[in-house]
């Protein structure tokens, strides 16, 4: 399993890294600066290898940040899927 930042993410060494084993889980925090290429870049690599490695790795996203300045969405990152959703509002 793999919880990263986006600093991670978009590190090329720490990004080799992660790609060396299997990866059952990418939980990623701070989820909202996926669709920077750098990454969104490694997410489609790890999303690749597990496809062609038969991973199944599962994908999770985190963020406390509902709406870029940009419009920009993660949500095609995640085939389009909310899984849970607890609003400022809720809280």
């Amino acid at each position: 399993i793999i919880f990263a930042t986006p600093a991670t993410l978009a590190n090329p060494e720490r990004a080799a890294k992660l790609l060396e084993g299997k990866i059952a889980m990418a939980i990623v925090d701070e989820v909202h600066h996926l669709p920077a290429a750098s990454c969104a870049e490694l997410f489609r690599r790890i999303e690749a290898k597990s496809a062609s490695e038969n991973w199944n790795t599962k994908f999770v996203g985190l963020t406390a940040t509902e709406i870029r300045p940009d419009r920009a969405s993660v949500l095609a990152f995640f085939n389009n899927r909310v899984a849970a959703e607890y609003s400022i509002a809720q809280a």
